[in-house]
């Protein structure tokens, strides 16, 4: 792309630093090329931040300038594409971790205002899995708070012995 032009740092102002026992630092004074917000960094940054570099970058990557411009995919590439995202991204309940299921869990039951145990407001609500199998249904999933939670190990260590 012979005739794109590149967005280049606006310089403003320049300022040093001085550092007691090292070299001085020079910061420089920009307009951010995206949102025109000015910010102190070093010279070669065009934009103020990253969410600013990929916006003005995606504003930029339209028509004949986006890599897939004028390309067309048959449809049993579409399909061998889309099967073998598949399982990529999207792991069966079974072959994830116990993080990872806690995770899912607290997307799919939201964190309520208090404990479903004791009910009391509480801010900091653990997600519990009840009798400890780790199955995939949410009603064997609750919000708790820390010592409903402890409690509720306790008895099923106390249970299992």
């Amino acid at each position: 792309m012979a005739g794109e032009q590149k967005p280049q740092p606006i310089l403003i102002n320049r300022q040093i630093v001085r550092t007691k026992g090292r070299k001085p630092k020079i910061w420089y004074i920009l307009k951010c090329n995206n949102c025109a917000k000015f910010f102190k960094r070093g010279k070669q940054q065009k934009f103020c931040s990253l969410s600013c570099s990929s916006s003005y970058r995606n504003k930029h990557r339209t028509g004949i300038k986006h890599p897939f411009f004028g390309k067309k995919l048959s449809e049993s590439h579409k399909q061998k594409i889309s099967s073998s995202n598949l399982g990529k991204y999207r792991k069966r309940w079974d072959d994830i971790g116990y993080h990872q299921k806690h995770i899912r869990m607290k997307r799919a039951k939201p964190k309520p205002d208090k404990c479903d145990v004791c009910g009391m407001p509480y801010v900091k609500l653990n997600m519990v899995n009840i009798d400890h199998k780790y199955s995939e249904n949410s009603d064997d999933w609750i919000w708790a708070c820390y010592s409903c939670h402890k409690r509720k190990d306790i008895k099923l260590e106390q249970g299992a012995k």
